[in-house]
């Protein structure tokens, strides 16, 4: 009987920025190096070392909903490849912002985005002070630049005449 493939989302939910995702890859890495090294009835408990207690739970939750033992070690490998490159593959919202945002700020930042965007988007969150406040979005292609930097180069541009005069 041929295993159903079950999304990766309930996973996602919980990873919000793609630094974030790379550590969880990190942690599968790790685990799966580690795989091969132990004892068969020894993979929950190498999968609880491996990982933090949520992020164990939620793994041991998607292994499950794909019907892979915990006793069978290539399946173990298989799902925990299929769901690295699920994590790998989850769309990104590009976000630059004028500031260095708090853990707080990106999870408020985060859960907007994946209730607007979906679930499963991943925030790649970049530092650029020159655009002063507001930030440059990039998602699915589309450019949109909502920084202060960008509202006064327009004001400027449309009032360049009046400023000049004023400025000599």
């Amino acid at each position: 009987m041929e295993k159903q493939t079950y999304p990766i989302t309930p996973i996602l939910r919980a990873i919000n920025t793609i630094q974030d995702a790379s550590e969880y890859i990190e942690g599968i890495e790790v685990f799966l190096a580690n795989l091969y090294k132990t004892e068969r009835r020894n993979i929950l408990t190498l999968l609880q070392d491996s990982f933090p207690e949520t992020i164990s739970r939620d793994i041991k939750e998607y292994l499950s909903a794909k019907n892979i033992s915990l006793t069978n070690q290539e399946e173990v490998r298989q799902g925990l490849s299929h769901l690295q490159q699920g994590i790998q593959g989850a769309p990104t919202l590009t976000l630059t912002l004028a500031f260095s945002p708090t853990r707080k700020t990106i999870n408020t930042i985060a859960a907007w985005v994946k209730k607007e965007f979906g679930s499963d988007v991943l925030l790649d969150i970049s530092l650029n002070q020159e655009i002063i406040a507001g930030a440059v979005i990039i998602f699915e292609g589309i450019y949109t630049d909502q920084s202060t930097k960008k509202k006064l180069d327009i004001l400027f541009e449309a009032r360049r005449d009046e400023i000049t005069k004023l400025l000599q």
